[in-house]
């Protein structure tokens, strides 16, 4: 019997249901719609074991189940999760997953790979992955649940994506579209450029090359971001979790927290900076810098020839600022002790050691591979 079921909408979508959960319907019309072959997930199940004194010891993660569905590039896919992890990435004509047929569209097709984590541990069953598609081709909607399950998909590059639930989810090389996830787990976002990017959740957020406007907001968890470019980027955690950006080139940028550090190597644009109690340090700049420490934070920043400073205001009194030109006007409004240091001999070095440190504490992106 398949492990998978999809069921097909018999007339469009109405556009309220592009962002919400859409209804349930149809009636189950195939149990062959997916790729299944009992054999082969034995034998990959075998190419990963070894036999010690008649033990069995399972070292790797089973490719469980495929599925192929119609997607539009222009189209929707939504998830729903309660499960271990999701991978989604885009299809190019260069690259197909090696589970998947040599025919797969990368302009009109969507490919599922079902992934049991633990061969050893809970079982799949039939209704922990369900696919729902509407005609005609334009959204896609997947249902998972299991916590012993990882879900691959790939899917037309242009596509938005819409994610929610509990799960580490990873977004990779996705163009053109929008991407919004709202739920529990760790967010990865790699080499994409999107209209906007909008992540709500309970876990850290780390991103390495992102275009488009930005929203981020974790709950319990930090922001670690190397490269975001933007028209607006808004960045806010709340405890003590900090936000680390190596270069934020962006028209507006708001970064707050409640009582984390904020670091930002360089900038571009007009930056605000708040927080209650956490430090905030800020490399170098071209664009205008206001920081605000409420509590007991101190303010570092390096002021270049290019940056304009509106506000630096810190409780504590401690605020920090080294210059590299001798002609820099002063800041329009400081409010607390400043220690100006110039000049400067090298206007490089303080910006090295804040991008430096923020590597080292970045999150590293998961590693998945599946044969």
């Amino acid at each position: 019997m398949s492990l998978l079921f999809v069921r097909n909408a018999f007339r469009r979508a109405p556009a309220a249901a592009c962002c919400c959960v859409p209804r349930r319907f149809g009636s189950l019309l195939s149990t062959e719609l997916f790729d299944v072959d009992e054999r082969s997930a034995v034998s990959v199940k075998t190419k990963h074991c070894e036999e010690v004194d008649n033990v069995e010891l399972v070292s790797s993660p089973v490719l469980f189940a495929t599925k192929r569905f119609p997607l539009s590039q222009f189209g929707t896919l939504q998830l729903h999760l309660d499960c271990a992890s999701v991978v989604v990435t885009s299809l190019n004509p260069g690259y197909h997953p090696a589970s998947a047929p040599e025919d797969l569209d990368d302009r009109t097709e969507g490919f599922l790979e079902i992934i049991q984590v633990d061969p050893e541990g809970e079982a799949i069953e039939e209704e922990n992955v369900i696919v729902n598609v509407w005609e005609p081709e334009e959204q896609v909607e997947v249902n998972i649940k299991g916590k012993n399950i990882l879900c691959k998909a790939w899917i037309p590059f242009s596509c938005d994506v819409d994610a929610r639930g509990v799960a580490q989810f990873t977004l990779k090389s996705m163009e053109g579209g929008s991407f919004q996830y709202c739920g529990q787990g760790d967010c990865f976002i790699s080499n994409s450029k999107l209209r906007s990017f909008t992540v709500m959740t309970e876990g850290n957020i780390t991103c390495d090359k992102v275009q488009g406007n930005v929203t981020f907001d974790s709950m319990n968890g930090g922001i670690f971001a190397g490269k975001i470019q933007s028209e607006e980027a808004i960045l806010r955690t709340h405890g003590s979790n900090p936000i680390e950006v190596e270069t934020l080139l962006s028209g507006s940028s708001l970064l707050s927290s409640d009582d984390g550090n904020v670091t930002v190597g360089h900038f571009h644009g007009d930056i605000s900076v708040d927080t209650e109690n956490g430090n905030i340090e800020i490399g170098s700049g071209d664009g205008s810098l206001s920081a605000v420490s409420d509590g007991n934070g101190h303010i570092r920043t390096h002021v270049a020839a290019t940056t304009t400073v509106n506000t630096l205001q810190s409780k504590r009194d401690e605020i920090e600022f080294t210059v590299d030109e001798s002609d820099i006007p002063a800041p329009t409004t400081v409010e607390g002790q400043v220690a100006l240091k110039k000049p400067f001999t090298d206007a490089w070095a303080f910006k090295g050691s804040v991008v430096k440190r923020i590597r080292d504490h970045r999150p590293s992106f998961p590693t998945i591979d599946v044969c």
